[in-house]
């Protein structure tokens, strides 16, 4: 019985070790994204009335760098400053074929579809995008798009 009653004590005292030390520490802030918007038409009807231009990021599931973009592109403080100006969208190419097709994506992805808020191009990026070079293709773009 006494046996029985220690493995208990250990068993207990493990699984509440275990979860101590997964738990994130209480200072601990959630990770940082941009505000994105699921819906291209909902967006545009706000970048029309906000007179901010669109940052339309086209992915899948099935797209290794758009994964690669999420993990080290989008969560980055310069990105996230640099996107204030932008309304940012997220669009998965497979549920969205008309917005695709209206602006050539093509499966060719990531793409990031740098629009005036008219929906009218000011720029297009293609393949995985550092911080450094997303920045400087908003920047350039943004020039256009107001």
């Amino acid at each position: 019985m006494k046996s029985w009653i220690s493995t208990n004590k250990l068993i207990g005292t493990t699984l509440i070790a275990l979860a101590v030390l997964n738990s994130p520490p209480a200072h601990a802030k959630p990770a940082k994204t941009l505000p994105w918007r699921a819906a291209f038409q909902p967006a545009l009807i706000e970048a029309k009335r906000t007179h901010k231009p669109l940052m339309v990021f086209f992915h899948a599931s099935w797209c290794t760098y758009c994964h690669v973009m999420d993990d080290k592109t989008f969560p980055t403080t310069s990105v996230i400053a640099a996107s204030q100006k932008w309304i940012p969208v997220r669009l998965d190419e497979d549920q969205n074929q008309a917005v695709s097709k209206k602006y050539q994506v093509n499966g060719d992805l990531p793409t990031i579809l740098l629009l005036k808020p008219n929906g009218a191009l000011a720029g297009r990026v293609k393949g995985f995008q550092s911080p450094t070079t997303l920045i400087k293709a908003m920047n350039a773009a943004y020039a256009k798009a107001k």
